[in-house]
């Protein structure tokens, strides 16, 4: 029984450590984001000017400071607490499957959920903080048909690097 538990709990290490880093870098950058830049003001346009923006390279990468009620790419805006619950509940299922029913050499796996893991609940953690809003800052400065893609965040990127290593 004891070594059953041991395994386990190594096993769930891989998990971890995929886990951890992206939940305290996403939580960080976000910490930055709203200590450093306003909030895009509503009704004006994308503000890509000093103080609304901070450019990383020059007409590729900017950081801007925007709330989404919504899922990836604003969807289901008009959900916000009913998405919140629904998030929590896959967490909560990706949690339980990565660390009690995931076979034992499936590493690869164990780190795909640890990052798709740590990425929803740094997301939960903004929408219980930031009245059910996600903070995303990360805005590529590439048009397509004259549109700009989705401002993001780092969960929204370890979430989707997991799906796709998954």
């Amino acid at each position: 029984m004891q070594n059953a538990i041991r395994q386990k709990i190594q096993l769930s290490l891989t998990f971890w450590v995929a886990c951890i880093p992206v939940l305290i870098v996403d939580q960080a950058s976000k910490w930055w984001v709203l200590n450093r830049i306003p909030v895009q003001p509503e009704g004006m346009g994308l503000r890509l000017d000093e103080p609304f923006a901070f450019t990383v390279v020059p007409r590729l990468l900017a950081f801007i400071h925007t709330r989404n009620e919504g899922a990836a790419f604003s969807i289901f805006q008009t959900m916000p607490a009913l998405l919140t619950l629904i998030a929590a509940g896959l967490a909560v299922a990706v949690l339980v499957w990565a660390l009690f029913f995931l076979p034992a050499p499936e590493r690869l796996s164990r780190i795909s959920l640890g990052l798709i893991f740590g990425g929803a609940v740094g997301n939960l953690v903004d929408r219980v903080l930031h009245d059910l809003h996600v903070v995303d800052f990360i805005l590529v400065l590439i048009q397509y048909k004259g549109r700009l893609w989705p401002t993001f965040n780092v969960a929204d990127m370890a979430i989707c690097v997991g799906i796709g290593l998954f």
